[in-house]
């Protein structure tokens, strides 16, 4: 399948920010398979050193993060911008768009928002609705090129799910261990990212365990949070194997 840029701008340059490895790195997949440049960073703090020296053109800013999260690092952009001039559309990216509230956006700074998880197209659509100049000629791509360029999806596709089981061991460790010392607000960070990046890859049962975790979570409640945590370890063992017998 040849992939279609006729209408994708030339030479974006992105600036993606979000602390999730596998949302990011299949994120960023996405915008090099358009032809854009991708830069990656993992937190705000990072993505207001690499907007200091670089130049972008957009910015996909994950809200939900540890630390600075994506509001405050639009706000600190736009503080900037205020006194250097320039405007750089910032498209907030969010699991949760509906509960978090359009004005909120708005209030922070930001141009735009789109929900997770997103399909390729519509993150293309969001992004071509703030850069629609510049048109890129259609790719004239040889029978061997396409079959090849198919292959290298697939071995990245596996290599994403790789960083995801990596990423979600870590998180359940973490909801476990925060759940052990009743600490509500972070079982409830730690569900909603596992929630995020297992919604992105297509994993819905595990996860809706990993929401059914997160609301308990965020209503201050741990009871049955044990038990979910352990569906939840069950659901990511499954994946685990599924993805071990597909590489074999």
């Amino acid at each position: 399948m040849k992939l279609d840029t006729s209408q994708a701008p030339i030479g974006l340059r992105v600036l993606v920010v979000d602390d999730e490895p596998a949302v990011r790195e299949a994120t960023a997949a996405c915008l090099l398979e358009r032809g854009w440049g991708a830069t990656a960073v993992t937190d705000g703090k990072t993505a207001l050193e690499a907007h200091a020296r670089e130049c972008f053109d957009l910015i996909l800013m994950d809200v939900q993060m540890p630390g600075m999260d994506g509001f405050e690092t639009t706000r600190r952009i736009r503080e900037l911008e205020a006194k250097t001039g320039g405007h750089v559309p910032i498209i907030g990216h969010t699991a949760h768009g509906h509960k978090t509230g359009v004005e909120k956006f708005s209030v922070a700074g930001m141009d735009d928002w789109i929900a997770k998880p997103v399909a390729a197209q519509d993150l293309y659509s969001v992004i071509e609705r703030w850069h629609s100049t510049g048109l890129r000629p259609p790719l004239q791509d040889s029978a061997q090129k396409i079959l090849s360029d198919m292959m290298d999806r697939k071995r990245k596709k596996r290599e994403l799910v790789v960083t995801l089981i990596s990423s979600m061991s870590e998180g359940h460790k973490e909801a476990c261990k925060s759940f052990s010392e009743g600490d509500c607000e972070q079982v409830e960070f730690w569900s909603h990212r596992m929630a995020g990046a297992l919604a992105v890859f297509g994993f819905d049962r595990a996860r809706d365990i990993a929401r059914q975790i997160e609301a308990l979570a965020a209503g201050s409640r741990l009871d049955g949070v044990g038990e979910l945590l352990g569906g939840l370890n069950e659901e990511l063992e499954a994946i685990k194997i599924s993805l071990a017998e597909n590489n074999s």
